[in-house]
């Protein structure tokens, strides 16, 4: 869930969004995790992120210092994935 926009539901509009911050952007971040609470098949993680995004089409700079939380599920191939992501800007 972006700051300021609509919650991007559901593998193809998340892969897209994705592809246009990759294409349209460098990204140049350091992220953190803080103590990652695990029960069960479940999971939470937040942390920090902080660094700068490179905008290709003017070669605008703009630095980045954000806070998240994570929702994860494991799943039946014991791999864990995303299911819920919020940040705001600090």
């Amino acid at each position: 869930m972006p700051p300021g926009k609509a919650p991007i539901i559901g593998i193809d509009a998340i892969n897209s969004n994705y592809q246009s911050i990759f294409s349209n952007s460098s990204l140049h971040l350091a992220t953190t995790i803080d103590e990652p609470i695990v029960t069960g098949n479940t999971a939470v993680v937040y942390g920090v992120n902080t660094g700068s995004v490179h905008i290709k089409k003017d070669s605008s700079l703009k630095n980045v210092s954000s806070k998240y939380i994570m929702l994860l599920k494991r799943n039946k191939s014991n791999e864990w994935k995303i299911t819920r992501l919020i940040w705001n800007d600090n």
